[in-house]
């Protein structure tokens, strides 16, 4: 009896296991079988002051190797903000082939060019900054960069500063980032 018991119960354990992973039958699935996984290809992160709209962390544009993106979008400031507190939402999108592959390309090309992790700001201190991360999937391994400024944005038009494929590699982020935005508030 103590036996059967037993039994059962390894079967329903078997049962719940295979249910909560989605197979349909015992046979599971088979090992010719390829599984495409999502990876993360790019993320850029802005953190700014309070007296930069918008404030705190946001994400700028987050970019995957199957084309999907993801981005924090927030209301435009203006004085019916004011007082308001600052919310933003996680939205995504999809980008072209074509930008996937710059991103591949341009991620490349700043491996090659660049050791360096941070760049110190470029202005004089005033009362506004942000911090911008850059976090990308190298050849071999995962690289975070990042960009200080005294300013409520990053003076990309310093190229003696910057390495020529992150200044690329920001202005596409910002291009997607802008376009997206353009078209949710219209």
């Amino acid at each position: 009896m103590r036996h059967l018991k037993d039994q059962i119960l390894r079967f329903l354990v078997v049962a719940m296991l295979l249910s909560f992973s989605g197979c349909t039958s015992l046979e599971g699935i088979s090992s010719t079988q390829t599984i495409s996984e999502k990876r993360l290809l790019i993320e850029v992160v802005n953190n700014a002051s309070d007296l930069v709209y918008p404030p705190g962390k946001t994400l700028t544009l987050r970019v995957f190797n199957n084309a999907e993106a993801e981005f924090d979008f927030y209301p435009q400031y203006g004085p019916d903000r004011v007082g308001v507190p600052f919310h933003s939402e996680l939205r995504t999108t999809k980008i072209t082939q074509e930008q996937l592959s710059k991103f591949s390309s341009l991620i490349e090309q700043l491996d090659s060019e660049s050791t360096r992790t941070s760049y110190p700001p470029t202005q004089r201190p005033l009362d506004s900054n942000i911090e911008v991360t850059l976090t990308y999937q190298s050849a071999r391994s995962n690289k975070v960069i990042t960009l200080k400024e005294n300013d409520s944005h990053l003076h990309l038009d310093q190229s003696d500063i910057y390495p020529s494929a992150l200044v690329k590699l920001l202005v596409l982020v910002d291009e997607i980032y802008y376009e997206n935005r353009k078209r949710l508030l219209s």
